[in-house]
């Protein structure tokens, strides 16, 4: 007899998920969290109408954007909510209707998620340059488009 691991995970509704873009820049910063992006990091749509331009502590970055909306995607990011937070919060529920066959042991130990915001756009910069299509980011963002499509 084979011991086989399932893995499901809750997604919690949210009221009011906020739109946000998804920007992915070639450095490094020691920061998580929300960032007044359009005030700091204003972003310009250049004549060729194929990327973008912005800039960042004086330095010069071009921007391809893909349109996940097109794709029919929607992106989320969704902060995991601790098992003492959610075992102590009524606003997040454990639904777990569609796991029937998971004991009662483990649907109090499956992780929930609560969809803090959406977003529809993704821009991977590049210095002086928009990313080649050989870029980590534009190479991994098209084979989760190819995964998705394969397995949906």
């Amino acid at each position: 007899m084979t011991n086989a691991s399932k893995t499901a995970i809750s997604i919690g509704a949210s009221k009011n998920p906020r739109r946000v873009s998804l920007h992915v820049i070639p450095c490094k910063i020691h920061h998580t969290g929300s960032a007044k992006v359009g005030k700091y990091f204003p972003v310009k749509h250049l004549p060729d109408e194929k990327h973008y331009e912005a800039y960042f502590r004086g330095r010069r970055l071009l921007s391809d954007r893909f349109d996940l909306k097109d794709l029919g995607y929607t992106g989320m990011m969704m902060p995991a909510i601790s098992e003492a937070k959610a075992s102590q919060t009524d606003e997040y529920s454990n639904d777990f209707d569609d796991y029937s066959d998971y004991s009662d042991e483990i649907k109090e130990k499956l992780p929930e998620w609560n969809k803090k915001a959406e977003f529809n756009e993704v821009y991977i910069w590049g210095h002086d340059s928009a990313p080649e299509n050989n870029n980590d980011w534009v190479d991994a963002l098209r084979e989760w488009i190819t995964f998705t499509q394969a397995v949906s």
